[in-house]
């Protein structure tokens, strides 16, 4: 599902809150089986920029790590 140019997963299970993680880039909605989906879309609404700031930190952080990988080393 998309809201907010925002596309994320829907995990519902047998729990009693709800999460927002972001998982390898993906931003992953776990909630319990009775919240419906307008619900859902309310919360990423809500919580939209917490999730954009989250996915930034996490792109680059692996930006990072690619460059890292990049570097050659000498030996001597």
């Amino acid at each position: 599902m998309i809201i907010n140019n925002i596309e994320y997963e829907i995990n519902k299970g047998k729990r009693k809150n709800i999460y927002l993680q972001i998982k390898n880039g993906k931003v992953i909605v776990k909630v319990p089986y009775y919240v419906t989906n307008k619900q859902i879309e309310e919360i990423v609404y809500k919580k939209s920029n917490w999730i954009k700031k989250s996915l930034e930190k996490y792109n680059q952080k692996n930006n990072e790590l690619k460059n890292i990988k990049k570097v050659k080393y000498i030996k001597f």
